[in-house]
């Protein structure tokens, strides 16, 4: 998995490990795409009729679980539009640097060059309980 540039799986879902580890390795997964019919023994895959091999180029999309045929280019993430806006005000009034969590040297390094002091983001994770009116937050 350190050496991939994406993760695709047959089985699993969004809280498999593939998923969570390739998440925190901030590699891109789709898992559980049952529409793959897998061909171990001669490292081939058949999705959508197509047959791919050892070596072929895919390219994944994580947040729709969409998989194409080839490389398709990229650009790094930017902070534009409504987003970028309401980070650029919220850099006006902030009072504290910004922390983040890495699981690498290389993440932190990452984050550390191009998100100190510009981003005001906080990882919040919301876990809610049957009553809607109770909730609680954790800032990772």
């Amino acid at each position: 998995m350190k050496s991939a540039q994406g993760i695709l799986t047959v089985r699993g879902g969004m809280t498999s490990h593939a998923a969570v580890v390739a998440r925190g390795m901030g590699t891109c997964c789709v898992s559980g795409c049952g529409d793959i019919a897998m061909d171990e023994a001669n490292k081939k895959f058949t999705l959508a009729g197509k047959e791919y091999h050892e070596g072929d180029c895919i390219s994944l999309d994580g947040s729709t679980g969409n998989i194409y045929d080839g490389i398709i280019p990229t650009v790094p993430a930017t902070i534009a539009g409504e987003f970028g806006r309401i980070m650029g005000w919220a850099d006006k009034f902030r009072t504290m640097k910004v922390r983040t969590n890495a699981d690498t040297p290389a993440d932190a390094k990452k984050k550390h060059v191009s998100w100190e002091q510009k981003v005001s983001v906080f990882a919040v994770q919301s876990i809610c309980s049957s009553k809607a009116t109770e909730s609680m937050h954790s800032v990772r």
